[in-house]
């Protein structure tokens, strides 16, 4: 899984929100030891689902696939939980990875313990650049 990949690197991982983390996204950016989110960017939680790829399946695979998804929901549940824990306003992951979906601006993921702080994304001079192509070395 990513977000331990993220845990073990011996560098500090910051994540920052510059527009949308959606989806299992949130997973991965919760794995920054510090979390940023730009002033008009939005976090979506809803419940998780799974694509078929096959066009049949007998009753133990959709048995199987219905276990796999409230297991993922469950770690998905637990990340956050765990990410999030002493927030002023904890969310109710469980119930928006089940029914209702929900949408999170800046201000109520700095409650939610989501991000530490909302700010505008900066490089640092001295910080690593993953996005600049080879080409410009």
């Amino acid at each position: 899984m990513l977000y331990h990949f993220l845990h073990s690197l011996p560098v500090p991982v910051i994540t920052h929100n510059i527009g949308s983390v959606e989806s299992i996204g949130i997973v991965v950016f919760l794995a920054g030891e510090r979390r940023f989110a730009c002033p008009h960017s939005r976090f979506l939680i809803h419940p998780l689902h799974w694509t078929f790829g096959t066009p049949a399946a007998d009753h133990q695979r959709l048995v199987e696939w219905g276990k796999s998804l409230d297991f993922d929901a469950q770690r998905y549940a637990q990340i956050v939980n765990e990410a999030t824990q002493g927030s002023d306003e904890p969310l109710n992951i469980g119930a928006h990875l089940e029914h209702d979906a929900l949408i999170v601006g800046p201000a109520a993921a700095v409650k939610a313990g989501l991000v530490h702080d909302i700010s505008l994304a900066k490089l640092p001079p001295d910080g690593v650049n993953w996005w600049v192509g080879a080409s410009q070395a």
